[in-house]
Parts: structure tokens; sequence; C-alpha cells
């Protein structure tokens, strides 16, 4: 029996939603948000040299800037994945381990982010 990508898309859509459900709500959890913007809120200090600064075009292009150098992203991209590759682990449930965590792994074979824990 062949079926149109369509009709399986449509067919499969309650277990798309109920995986993606799962996954919002044991990941993102107030608690996880805080962590990945404190993780981000040092990365734009490093970059800035300052405690307190304003999100405009200058602070972007100092990222856009620092990121053309490979030990900056590397060092801060393993600071950004650890905690969520640690949070999907750390779930309940196996489907965010199947289709989330091989995207963290793509992330740092393609940018050379090694895994430092």
């Amino acid at each position: 029996m062949n079926i149109s990508a369509t009709t399986a898309l449509f067919l499969a859509k309650p277990i798309i939603t109920k995986v993606a459900n799962e996954i919002f709500a044991s990941v993102i959890t107030e608690k996880n948000l805080l962590k990945v913007k404190l993780a981000l809120v040092d990365t734009v200090k490093e970059i800035t040299g300052k405690t307190s600064f304003v999100w405009d075009d200058k602070l972007v292009d100092a990222i856009i800037e620092k990121m053309s150098d490979p030990e900056f992203y590397q060092k801060w991209g393993d600071k950004i994945l650890d905690p969520l590759e640690n949070w999907i682990q750390a779930t309940d449930t196996q489907w965010d381990d199947l289709l989330i965590m091989p995207v963290f792994v793509m992330v740092r074979a393609v940018c050379d982010i090694p895994d430092n824990d």
C-alpha cells in the first residue's frame, strides 16, 4: 500500500504533536531557559568586557566578529550546548534523545565544537 507524503504526515500528526508537547514540557522550563540565558549573557560579557550592556547593532556586530575566532565559538558553543544536551538526556522520554541529540552532534561536527565534559 502506497500513501502520499501528505497523507502520512496527516496520519502522523497526533504522534508528532504528542512528542513535541512532551519535549516542550520536559525541556523548555523556566529554570532551563534561565540557564541558557545566563550562558548567553556570560558570552556577551566576554565579548564586550562589560557587566551590563544594551542589545543593539554594535553588540550584534561584535558577536559576529568574535564568532570568526574558532577558539571563541568552540569554547562558548560547548558551554551553551552542554546544558541543552544534559536537559535532553535527563528527560523521561526517549523521543527527544532520538530527534534532538543528533542535531547537537551535527552542530558540534560542522562547527568543530568539542565536547569538553
